[in-house]
């Protein structure tokens, strides 16, 4: 314990990596441990923080881990109080080394569901509360971040900006790529919310006090507490619960999300319960999860992950072993599939002229696969087919091999030509 924060692991280094290789064998696999720092999440059973009753230091033992972002230094991990009895805090990790440095606490009781540094101008940015109808971003410069010293000052920070975003009620995750910032909204049941906010030349909004005018926004799925982005990939952390939490990851050819990411497919790998934010660096993704945390300790068979895992992407998202899905779209009675990346435009670009089924030999041996006559836009297709693999001949320069899930038999063969659309609902769990 240190100034009133336990900085001590809860569960051996050897148990729980263990239970990682029998539970989640590729997940094991993919672990980036070559020199690694091990980054253990602090303050799980006691921290040092501010009682909101009295405004006076005490100890919370009931800490929940929320955040996770990365500067040239530190590893910051935001935490909110479970019973809403203290102030949520930032847990200061040295990068290099994987030590506890320092705890700041935040203002009140924030979320603090997401977090973003910014590379250009040294800032970090935090999901805040909101005011009742719009959500709000709070941001700690680089000097402020140094100097903030829970131990040394008993206060909470203050913040260096606060502002207000007007199209969200809340903001559940965040992330800065690319001198933007990326800003979400999380939900349960419905679709939840992205959005895009280019700032200025200061680091900070376009429009002065507020984030207004988004660059890009779209509907995501449910349930999401993460988001990251590298030159050429979008990831997201899904989970609620104690049921597996899911990485979804989406290919962005051009590199720009918003016009990517409607027709890109995505590829999804299960991950333990509880997952929360992540972040990229590199061929490096970082995952936080909460499940360490004393409000899910007492859960029973999942997997109790107490420190930031750190997982090579190359070997996350091999070639050889990924399982890409589509979303859906009906039109008039035929099914449309858009798979992702390159493979829609070469669709568009050959009039699936040179798309082919695999071999009968690469499918699975699936109930009701036969093979049915090859139709006038070169598409081998198979009724009554739930699963069907495509890939693109590599003279056209297709994307190899994607495994489309249609959600719903192949009765009807598909048209390249003057097809009458009727976009319905985006499936993501098709």
């Amino acid at each position: 314990v240190r100034s009133g924060t336990n900085i001590n692991e809860i569960y051996s280094e050897e148990e729980l990596l263990s239970q990682l290789r029998e539970q989640y064998p590729k997940l094991y696999d993919a672990l980036d441990m070559d020199g690694a720092p091990v980054y253990v999440v602090p303050g799980m059973i006691t921290t040092a923080t501010i009682e909101t009753s009295t405004g006076r230091p005490g100890i919370s033992r009931h800490m929940t881990p929320q955040g996770i972002a990365l500067t040239a230094d530190y590893l910051i991990i935001s935490a909110y109080s479970y019973d809403n009895a203290y102030y949520s805090v930032l847990y200061v990790m040295d990068r290099e080394s994987g030590d506890y440095v320092k705890t700041i606490v935040l203002p009140g009781t924030p979320h603090a569901g997401g977090l973003a540094y910014d590379e250009r101008f040294g800032r970090l940015w935090i999901a805040e509360t909101t005011d009742g109808r719009r959500g709000m971003l709070a941001a700690i410069d680089d000097a402020t971040l140094r100097q903030e010293d829970f131990s040394r000052s008993a206060a909470p920070v203050t913040y260096d900006y606060l502002v207000r975003v007007d199209s969200l009620e809340n903001i559940s995750f965040l992330t800065w790529h690319g001198g933007s910032l990326y800003m979400g909204s999380f939900s349960r049941n419905g679709a939840g919310k992205l959005e895009a906010y280019d700032l200025d030349e200061r680091g900070l909004p376009q429009d002065g006090d507020a984030f207004t005018g988004a660059r890009g926004a779209v509907a995501v799925i449910n349930k999401i507490q993460g988001v990251a982005c590298t030159e050429d990939s979008m990831f997201f952390s899904k989970s609620w619960g104690p049921s597996d939490s899911t990485l979804l990851m989406h290919r962005l050819d051009d590199g720009d999300i918003f016009d990517d990411f409607k027709s890109a497919g995505f590829c999804k790998l299960r991950f333990p319960p509880y997952m929360e934010q992540i972040v990229a660096s590199g061929d490096d993704l970082y995952v936080l999860f909460e499940s360490e945390a004393a409000g899910y300790r007492g859960r029973e068979n999942i997997l109790h992950v107490d420190r930031v895992f750190r997982f090579r992407i190359s070997k996350l998202f091999s070639p050889h072993s990924m399982q890409w899905r589509v979303r859906r779209r009906e039109y008039s009675g035929f099914l449309w599939i858009r798979c992702c990346g390159n493979l829609n435009r070469c669709i568009q670009r050959t009039e699936m002229s040179s798309i082919r089924l695999r071999p009968r030999s690469c499918h699975r041996s699936d109930t009701g696969m036969r093979e049915r006559q090859k139709n006038s836009s070169g598409l081998f297709l198979r009724p009554r087919c739930r699963r069907l693999r495509l890939c693109g001949s590599r003279n056209s320069g297709c994307c190899p091999a994607y495994m489309i899930h249609c959600g719903s038999c192949m009765k009807r063969e598909l048209k390249s030509r003057d097809i009458r659309m009727r976009e319905a609902e985006t499936d993501w769990n098709a």
